[in-house]
Parts: structure tokens; C-alpha cells; sequence
């Protein structure tokens, strides 16, 4: 906000490596947002290994892949459609 001078500044935690955190982020956009203009799905991990998240997924596929189709799938009703 300093370097902006906008005041309009939200800051939320997401971590993709977890689908119940994906839920409760969306949620909250959901109950506490007007609309969504843009989402910018730009995440991704390498190289972590062979590790398998709670939800039972290696965490390169639910991180990169998994999570950030569930975000966008559950965020949809929230798109602001201008055209």
C-alpha cells in the first residue's frame, strides 16, 4: 500500500498444497468479495520430490495442476462477466 498509494489492499493465505486450505480461501473470497474481475492462476513447484500431500497426491500435481482447477472452478460465480 506504501508503494502504491492504494489502500484497496487484501493479503489472504493460500497454500495449494492443501485442498481443504483451497476451500476455506475460496470460501472467503466467496462470502466476503463483490465480484472477481481477473484470476491469475501462477503458481507452481519443482523438484520436491516424491512427496504425497494429505489429500493423498504428489505435491507437484496438486500444487501445479489439481488445486489451481479447483480454485478457478470454485470461484466462477464470483467472475465478473463485462462482455
Amino acid at each position: 500500500m506504501k508503494a502504491t498509494g492504494n489502500s484497496n489492499v487484501i493479503y489472504k493465505i493460500l497454500d495449494l498444497s492443501s485442498f481443504k486450505s483451497v476451500r476455506k480461501f475460496a470460501k472467503d473470497i466467496n462470502d466476503n468479495e463483490g465480484g472477481l474481475d481477473i484470476l491469475v492462476n501462477n503458481a507452481g513447484i519443482s523438484g520436491p520430490g516424491n512427496i504425497i500431500t494429505e489429500d493423498g497426491y504428489q505435491i507437484i500435481m496438486q500444487v501445479n495442476h489439481l488445486s489451481v482447477f479447483l480454485l478457478t472452478h470454485l470461484l466462477l460465480g464470483k467472475y465478473n462477466n463485462y462482455y
